[in-house]
């Protein structure tokens, strides 16, 4: 357990899951979002908080939903348009993941989607202790050059 300087608030260090889930393609509506909400209901019964992150959503302002020890963000999908490859977006989504994380927490990132390779590599930098994970759910021809990517930044 932490002290916060200057109060007398406990802040208890925990573990978390942060499941990020872009909820703008198909694969979200069917395998993927099948797999995520699987991975979620199995993991109900251990201790770790679950936060499943869902970018890209129609929302207009950032949701945040908790229930018992699970919590759901919305986050709303860019208006930008000149960022081709949303590197601004996504590069704000891992400046408020690691805001979110309190020294001593034990920390796992599960990614599902290969274009969240900008989020991994600044997670890296800020949170070098954390764990990541990254689950391909198909293959192709260019997998394995997207894979590259993901990891090489």
């Amino acid at each position: 357990m932490l002290l916060a300087k200057g109060t007398f608030e406990i802040v208890q260090s925990m573990r978390k899951l942060f499941i990020i889930n872009d909820v703008s393609g198909t694969a979200a509506q069917y395998g993927i979002g099948t797999f995520i909400q699987e991975l979620s209901d199995s993991l109900q019964r251990t201790n770790c908080q679950i936060v499943k992150v869902d970018v890209n959503t129609d929302s207009f302002n950032i949701g945040i939903c908790e229930k018992e020890k699970n919590v759901h963000w919305c986050l709303p999908k860019t208006k930008i348009k000149w960022d081709s490859d949303n590197y601004h977006y996504y590069r704000n989504i891992a400046y408020l993941l690691a805001a979110s994380v309190n020294e001593g927490d034990e920390v796992a990132f599960q990614f599902n989607y290969l274009q969240h390779w900008i989020i991994s590599c600044i997670l890296r930098k800020l949170l070098p202790t954390a764990r990541q994970i990254l689950t391909i759910h198909y293959l192709d021809k260019e997998v394995k050059e997207k894979k590259d990517i993901f990891f090489s930044q």
